[in-house]
C-alpha cells in the first residue's frame, strides 16, 4: 500500500493526465481551426459567386447606358443637322404692329440673317442642353437600376 503514496507515483500520475489533457486540447483546437478553414472557403466561395452575378449585373447596366447615350447622340445630330438645313424654327408670338409714322426712316441692314443666325444658334444650345438632360437622366435611371438590383440580390428579393 505504500506504494501509492509513493510522490513519484502521483507525479507520473498528474503528468500523465496534464499531457493527455494538453493533447486532446491541441487536436480540438487543430480540428476547430479545419473547420473555420473549411467555413471561411465556403463563404468566400458564395462571396465570389455574388460578385460575378453583381459584375454581370452592372456590366449589362452599362451597355444599356452606353446604348442609349448612342441614341441620344444620334437624336442631337439628327436634330443639329436640321437646324443647320433650317428646317427648325423657334415659335414667335405675334406682336400687335404699331402703325409706323409718316416721317419714319424705311429700315435698313440684314435683320433678318441676323435674327436667323441668332435663332440658329438658340436652338443649337437648346439641343444641347436637352441632349445633357437625356443624357443625365439615362445614367441616373442606369444607376438607379444598378443599385436596385444589387439590393435584391443582398437582401435576398426583400
Amino acid at each position: 500500500m505504500m506504494m501509492l503514496f509513493n510522490p513519484w507515483v502521483i507525479v507520473g500520475l498528474i503528468s500523465a493526465l496534464a499531457a493527455v489533457f494538453t493533447y486532446g486540447h491541441h487536436v480540438g483546437w487543430t480540428s476547430r481551426d479545419d473547420e473555420v478553414k473549411l467555413e471561411i472557403a465556403a463563404a468566400n466561395e458564395t462571396a465570389r459567386n455574388v460578385e460575378k452575378f453583381m459584375n454581370e449585373k452592372l456590366n449589362k447596366q452599362a451597355e444599356q447606358l452606353k446604348k442609349a447615350n448612342n441614341e441620344i447622340a444620334q437624336k442631337t445630330g439628327a436634330l443639329s443637322a436640321a437646324n443647320a438645313a433650317g428646317r427648325l424654327r423657334l415659335p414667335t408670338q405675334a406682336c400687335p404692329t404699331l402703325p409706323a409714322a409718316p416721317d419714319a426712316p424705311a429700315p435698313s441692314g440684314d435683320s433678318g440673317e441676323r435674327a436667323s443666325d441668332i435663332e440658329r444658334q438658340t436652338i443649337e444650345a437648346l439641343i444641347a442642353i436637352a441632349a445633357d438632360g437625356d443624357r443625365a437622366a439615362a445614367k441616373a435611371n442606369a444607376c438607379i437600376d444598378a443599385y436596385e438590383a444589387v439590393r435584391k440580390q443582398i437582401n435576398g428579393g426583400r
